[in-house]
């Protein structure tokens, strides 16, 4: 009984630890994407936190969300089928919120 005590405190231990010695905190990434040509919004556009492989795609509105685990910089990369491919830092996203792909030629 001694013995599952002590263990289970040890369990306990490296939990709180863990909880606590985490220095990453969620970020909620949004924006819209939209054609730059007309400023219709773009349905399925693929938005890609490069350092972290994380994938949404814009809804019918262009909107997206994306969770981030991590307080550092971020590069976005957007991607859509005849679209020329964005890149950005999560830094102008936070200015502007509506990301503008231009249509190949």
């Amino acid at each position: 009984m001694k013995k599952a005590v002590l263990i289970l405190i040890t369990i306990l231990v490296h939990c709180i630890t863990f909880a606590n010695g985490n220095p990453s905190k969620t970020v909620i990434v949004e924006g819209c994407v939209v054609d730059a040509g007309n400023g219709e919004p773009i349905t399925g556009a693929r938005i890609i936190i490069e350092e972290t492989g994380e994938v949404a795609y814009s809804d019918e509105n262009g909107r997206f969300t994306l969770s981030h685990n991590n307080t550092q910089t971020a590069s976005l990369r957007i991607e859509f089928v005849s679209f020329q491919t964005t890149k950005l830092d999560l830094s102008e996203l936070e200015q502007q919120r509506k990301i503008e792909l231009v249509e190949l030629p």
